[in-house]
């Protein structure tokens, strides 16, 4: 670290498999004699002033690029739950599939500053010899695509001409090429075909040959072949991944359908979670807001007061969002949790506001002095509970350890929504009253009376 302390406790190389990979996805352990992974068990947090994100973009700076190395990853804890940047992209093509991945991969590794670790899954495994189409020579002698790849198998698979029973085990009989002539693909070259008039013809002279490499593993979504591309953000030195991926989105994905025609993306990784998260947040939330508006509805006797209680909750939000604005911080699923949970704790003071307007009200009393009264005799109690609310937030806004910096965020929600939503409180609940008082007033005719809200 900087201070000269190594935070490397254990430190464990794997060669052939890839045990901290099968946490991250399903299908059991990665291996293979490619396959290898290096693996780091840090001192705590609170004895290291490095965090695992720091030293992963360290450590990948300092190994840089392996020749012959295909794919070179480095994953920490605070982000193995997904990359910042994670598409799949699908087609029924797969010539086309394999060059918009080409080239949307290329266009993230140079044009988006911050990006790093970028790959995509498109890799190539052994050469393959591909038969698509005949020669004008090998259709005039009566050949078809079927009967020429059924030759090539019996040849280098083996027919299947007789099984013998040894004891228990049945054992086949197979007929083919000698071992020696099936090694390469010269041997597919060189090999002969019987044409239906019974004369043999050299393979070459019937089709059409292309040559490439097969895929290393074959994706599919909804019986399509995809491809999935990913790339982090080395948030360290203060890029913004929500910014990259939309810039990203708009200007690369977005174009992919016309460059490509056939081709389809859909985002996953963190921003498919994020929108998972927030999604369900929503909906709780907007359920908390009912049973909140029930349950004070009841007791207040009143369909509209509860909504005027209620009124502080979106000034609560501009006041948390502000918050990060003063602390330099951007919004995240864990300030998205404090907002949440703040719409629960600003309707407190207005709520006793409201309450001690409704028990000033008699016949001596108008609701304007009844309003005035309850902002003057509450205004002490609803500041204290405010500040010392906020009071206690505090050495969570202020604490450096990297544990508690998750939990940061929930605390600057609530603090800074609750003194500003206090602010808002004892000037906005008592005129809102006044304001529906009146307009209830004159719908009933009667602008004078001193008529309760109901």
């Amino acid at each position: 670290d900087n201070n000269g302390n190594s935070i490397i406790v254990n430190l464990l190389a794997t060669s052939g498999m890839q045990p901290f990979q099968a946490g991250l996805a399903p299908g059991g352990i990665p291996s293979g004699t490619h396959l290898g992974e290096v693996t780091l068990e840090l001192a705590a947090a609170k004895d290291r002033d490095l965090s695992s994100e720091e030293l992963r973009i360290k450590w990948q700076e300092l190994v840089g690029d392996i020749p012959g190395v295909v794919v070179l990853g480095f994953k920490s804890e605070t982000n193995a739950g997904g990359n910042a940047i994670d598409v799949n992209l699908t087609s029924r093509d797969d010539q086309v599939l394999s060059e918009a991945a080409a080239w949307a991969t290329e266009k993230l590794r140079k044009e988006y500053p911050g990006v790093i670790e970028v790959s995509n899954s498109d890799r190539r495994g052994r050469e393959e010899f591909i038969v698509r189409d005949l020669t004008d020579r090998g259709k005039a002698l009566g050949f078809d695509l079927a009967s020429v790849m059924s030759q090539v198998r019996d040849g280098f698979y083996g027919n299947e001409v007789q099984r013998l029973q040894r004891g228990r085990d049945e054992v086949k009989v197979m007929v083919r090429y000698p071992e020696a002539e099936r090694k390469s693909v010269a041997d597919i070259e060189s090999m002969k075909l019987r044409a239906p008039n019974g004369i043999e013809v050299p393979l070459l002279e019937v089709v059409e040959p292309d040559y490439g490499r097969s895929p290393a593993t074959i994706r599919r979504i909804d019986r399509n072949p995809a491809i999935s591309m990913s790339g982090d953000v080395d948030r360290t030195s203060g890029y913004n991944a929500d910014k990259i991926r939309d810039r990203y989105q708009e200007e690369v994905l977005d174009v992919l359908a016309e460059k490509f025609p056939g081709v389809r993306y859909s985002l996953e990784g963190e921003k498919a979670a994020q929108s998972d998260s927030i999604r369900e947040m929503m909906v709780g939330f907007v359920g908390a807001l009912l049973m909140m508006y029930v349950l004070m509805a009841i007791p207040l006797k009143s369909y509209i007061q509860p909504l005027i209680v209620m009124s502080v909750i979106p000034f609560g939000i501009v006041g948390g969002i502000a918050g990060h604005i003063v602390m330099g911080m951007n919004l995240s699923i864990m300030s998205l949790c404090g907002i949440v949970a703040l719409a629960g704790v600003v309707v407190n003071d207005s709520l006793v506001l409201v309450d001690y307007v409704n028990r000033n009200r008699d016949g001596a009393t108008t609701i304007k002095e009844a309003a005035v009264i309850a902002g003057a005799r509450r205004f002490r109690p609803i500041l204290l509970t405010s500040l010392t609310t906020f009071a206690g937030l505090m050495p969570m806004l202020l604490e450096t350890d990297l544990q508690a910096k998750f939990l940061i965020p929930m605390a600057v929600s609530l603090g800074f929504g609750i003194l500003f939503a206090t602010a808002i409180t004892l000037i906005l609940v008592p005129s809102i009253y006044l304001m529906l008082d009146d307009v209830i007033n004159l719908f009933r005719g009667n602008r004078d009376a001193d008529l309760r809200l109901k």
